[in-house]
């Protein structure tokens, strides 16, 4: 229980902060800059119902008091006879105070003029003690304090105000953020829950940055070497060594297709697809990557190469595969673009005769990996993972929870999909360094991205 409380508070913890700041800048403001130019002044009287003379009054009653000297200050008749015997600026402010333990009746004028302040408060006083018995049924009443001013705040308590003011907000929105925040309870690489349903399959360190440089730089035949892999830091590297792992002890260590679908767009599988197929054909793997994502293709972009006839076409005339296979800059790793739209992929994706062509390239390559669209979109993800041995999910890490990703397993299951788990992309690097070492020293960040070895 208290750790859901705590991760509850952990998810508002944004919302507490900038709310906290807006409110004590606007106590700061009130305090420093508004508060020295108001004047309070205080008149006291004493008014005793009749159902509360001599004894202590109903907490009750005394409230019912309260508020109805506090209608009658608002009545415009009341106030028009107050202004019509004492100077007013506008500017001043009276109600009615008390507390339910006596009877006494602050009557409190706050303004920026001193002396109307104090004149103020006294008619209003002198006025009330003198209606109350007709207007109010108070049996008793009776002045105990005329007006008087009350101390203005100095520096120091100035500050000790900001100081109450921003710890008050801060566990006033806590306790509300732990009472009533989101129940929602997303998971991850660190984080799994009983109803995920499937395996993780292994995680990905934050890469979005690398991966954004390597494709410009791709685009502008400007790398030296080619491989996304050789650009990004070393816990991605880690991290999608073991999914590999993962995925080829999956498959019993032998060759097989292997479908990459994110759950969203957002959630960088063609940019996992790319390292995935370069870690293997890195470990020695000869690997056939097929973009199949005909309406946001992108593994082109981190490849760096593009063709002109795709799968398709080789679904039609079998003499444009020499032209659709492409050679990309880590060796023992080639690729199919995708050149039709996403419509006529998720056709032929269909089509008993893919599912021969992929039966056919693994007679040729360890590997054949094919970048599915997402999950959540279409149904081209289902139909691209029905064709392959096995599909890899991938999820945003703390985007989704449980029972989402189950739904979305769910449902590719029904579509005759081998679902082999999930990889989480984008896992905060605090969260491993403590995990993947160099030579018994704990992970540090790399400098500028260097080739591997």
């Amino acid at each position: 229980m208290f750790r859901r409380a705590g991760r509850r508070w952990g998810r508002a913890m944004g919302w507490i902060l900038v709310l906290t700041f807006a409110v004590t800048l606007a106590a700061a403001i009130y305090i420093m800059f508004y508060e020295p130019e108001r004047f309070v002044a205080e008149y006291t009287l004493c008014a005793v119902r009749e159902d509360d003379a001599g004894k202590t009054p109903a907490p009750l009653s005394m409230w019912m008091l309260l508020r109805d000297y506090n209608h009658l200050l608002d009545d415009e008749d009341f106030r028009n006879q107050v202004v019509a015997e004492q100077e007013s600026d506008g500017k001043t402010f009276i109600s009615a105070r008390g507390n339910a333990t006596d009877h006494m009746v602050v009557i409190r004028a706050a303004g920026p003029d001193a002396m109307i302040v104090c004149g103020l408060a006294d008619a209003v006083g002198d006025r009330l003690v003198a209606q109350s018995e007709s207007l109010l049924g108070v049996s008793t009443v009776r002045t105990v304090s005329r007006a008087r001013l009350q101390p203005q705040p100095d520096g120091k308590s100035d500050y000790v105000r900001i100081l109450l003011a921003m710890l008050a907000t801060f566990g006033v929105l806590s306790l509300l953020a732990v009472l009533f925040g989101s129940r929602r309870e997303n998971v991850g690489w660190m984080t799994p829950h009983p109803q995920l349903e499937m395996p993780v399959a292994g995680q990905v360190a934050e890469c979005g940055e690398a991966c954004a440089y390597c494709a410009k730089k791709l685009k502008k035949n400007k790398l030296s070497d080619g491989r996304l892999l050789a650009h990004v830091d070393r816990l991605v590297r880690e991290g999608v060594e073991e999914s590999a792992l993962f995925l080829r002890s999956s498959a019993g260590m032998q060759s097989c297709a292997m479908a990459v679908a994110g759950v969203r767009a957002e959630d960088d599988a063609p940019a996992y697809a790319v390292l995935l197929g370069q870690t293997l054909a890195e470990d020695g793997y000869s690997v056939l990557m097929m973009e199949l994502d005909g309406d946001a293709p992108s593994l082109g972009r981190y490849l760096g190469v593009t063709g002109q006839v795709d799968v398709v076409d080789c679904l039609t005339d079998d003499s444009h595969l020499p032209m659709a296979i492409l050679r990309t800059p880590a060796v023992n790793l080639h690729f199919i673009d995708c050149c039709h739209t996403g419509e006529e992929v998720r056709l032929a994706a269909a089509s008993p005769a893919f599912r021969t062509f992929v039966k056919d390239a693994l007679a040729v390559y360890d590997y054949v990996i094919l970048s599915a669209p997402p999950a959540t979109f279409g149904s081209g993800a289902a139909l691209v993972g029905s064709a392959a041995d096995q599909t890899v999910l991938v999820a945003r890490e703390q985007r989704y929870t449980a029972k989402e990703l189950a739904g979305v397993a769910a449902g590719l299951r029904q579509r005759a999909v081998q679902l082999s788990g999930v990889v989480f992309t984008d896992v905060k690097r605090r969260q491993l360094k403590g995990i993947y070492k160099a030579d018994g020293k704990a992970y540090r960040k790399e400098g500028k991205p260097a080739a591997r070895a």
